[in-house]
């Protein structure tokens, strides 16, 4: 993510629902994300792709957008 500003997105085939999917990395500022199955990864690019389009719509800089 810091070299490319691009999310790098994990599936981690995890044996259940409550297995941890939000890892810190040790030394980076972002923290790592697997998702249970590829359909939820898409979705979750998905999601991503159209809030970026509604950004670019309404002339948004990312960098203006507080982080939850």
């Amino acid at each position: 993510m810091e070299r490319y500003g691009k999310p790098i997105i994990g599936v981690s085939l995890l044996l259940d629902e409550h297995a941890r999917i939000i890892t810190d990395i040790e030394g980076r500022h972002y923290k790592g994300v697997s998702f249970l199955t590829p359909e939820r990864a898409v979705k979750a690019l998905s999601g991503m792709h159209t809030y970026k389009r509604w950004l670019d719509l309404e002339e948004i800089s990312p960098q203006c957008v507080p982080a939850s």
